[in-house]
């Protein structure tokens, strides 16, 4: 997460990238679609069950689409569904997706000044807010949750949240009301997330980042402190990343709890615990990041282990928007060289993933990569117009 300076000097870089004032101009275009039509917010929890959110005559996934609350289309039969479970398995997706608007709003607030843009974020925060205790903590899967079936989900939601929050502070548009507001949902989230602890899976560190954000909005010392330095906070969270790089659940487990840690690192930043100014520990989240270049395949689509869904692209956006961010905050060459394959990539249709839906609903038709399709992080933290890396020089060891 930025602050004031560094919102300034992205200012300045929009004068001079065009790369930056393209992927402004999408999320502007978006914010403006969403203030003139806002979707729904969800009266219900997010669910999940056995047959919400799929077809029941191909188990296909239905489209998620924001617009859309109540009628669910399969993209195979293009048949549409209704129900209380599809209506459920929509909400869950529907939160995490407003969520992402609220920090998107935000950060067109903060780099384009625009208060209509500001006015928005803050009214979802605030309408959050009236509804957040009202949602049942009950029906869970996986650790407690007001909004979802799971904590770590409710941990991605609380960091776009407070993204939203923090952004509209550090550019002087957040009044004391959306404040307060914040400030008691931030208070509930910590004691669900907190409750909860999975140790070294994946989802901890998830947890762990929306923790670290909540302590640095609160300026809580102790709780920054188990977060980030804890017995499986974030820096303990590194040793799930063996000798060669690699998470130790498997390349799915390794692209999304990386994600998160790189999320959590952001944050710890401003509680004084910057790990990328450490160079042993830059060369082991270094490591981190390219371990999945090493175990691609041919068509840059990584090995489907375990429960991994099959034939799925390094070069999909949310994959993306995390090394650039990361590879933002570091001088990697190999680092650039990667990213510099990847948008070379085939186009390939885009995937629902409960960490990225900002494009929802997707269509289908391949959408060749490219760094102005991605998130209000990536504009936020990505490296500006560079000129062209080496190619990149990897191969794979399987």
């Amino acid at each position: 997460m930025v602050i004031q300076e560094e919102i300034e000097q992205r200012r300045q870089d929009l004068t001079l990238s065009a790369t930056l004032r393209s992927l402004y101009a999408r999320l502007e275009a978006r914010t403006a679609r969403f203030l003139a039509a806002p979707p729904t917010i969800p009266a219900y929890k997010g669910m999940l069950s056995s047959d919400g959110g799929f077809c029941p005559a191909d188990r296909s996934v239905l489209v998620f689409d924001p617009g859309s609350p109540s009628s669910h289309r399969c993209p195979a039969c293009g048949d549409a569904y209704s129900g209380e479970r599809h209506d459920q398995w929509w909400a869950r997706h529907q939160h995490l997706w407003l969520a992402e608007r609220a920090a998107e709003m935000a950060t067109v607030a903060a780099l384009g000044q625009r208060p209509e843009a500001a006015r928005g974020a803050a009214a979802l925060l605030n309408e959050y807010s009236r509804r957040y205790l009202t949602y049942p903590n009950r029906d869970n899967v996986l650790g407690p949750s007001r909004l979802f079936p799971s904590t770590y989900v409710e941990s991605m939601w609380v960091l776009n949240y407070l993204g939203a929050a923090w952004l509209l502070n550090e550019c002087g548009t957040l009044d004391q009301d959306t404040l307060a507001a914040v400030n008691q949902v931030a208070d509930e989230a910590a004691n669900l997330i907190g409750e909860f602890d999975e140790g070294f899976s994946n989802r901890q560190t998830w947890n762990n980042a929306a923790l670290t954000a909540i302590a640095v909005w609160f300026e809580d010392e102790d709780l920054a402190k188990r977060a980030i330095e804890g017995e499986t906070g974030l820096i303990a969270h590194l040793r799930g990343y063996r000798r060669d790089g690699l998470w130790y659940e498997g390349e799915n487990y390794h692209l999304f709890a990386m994600r998160g840690l790189v999320a959590g690192l952001g944050w710890a930043r401003h509680a004084g615990v910057d790990l990328d100014a450490d160079e042993k520990l830059q060369a082991r989240i270094e490591d981190a990041l390219l371990a999945p270049s090493f175990s691609a395949l041919p068509d840059l689509t990584f090995p489907a282990r375990k429960d991994s869904r099959f034939g799925v692209s390094l070069a999909q956006p949310m994959y993306l928007d995390t090394w650039e961010v990361a590879f933002g905050r570091m001088e990697s060459e190999a680092g650039r060289q990667w990213l510099t394959a990847l948008y070379g990539a085939a186009p390939q249709p885009q995937q629902l993933f409960e960490s990225y839906l900002h494009d929802a609903p997707y269509a289908g038709t391949p959408v060749a990569p490219a760094r102005d399709g991605l998130s209000w992080w990536a504009l936020l933290e990505m490296t500006p117009d560079q000129d062209p890396a080496e190619p990149w020089k990897g191969s794979s060891v399987l």
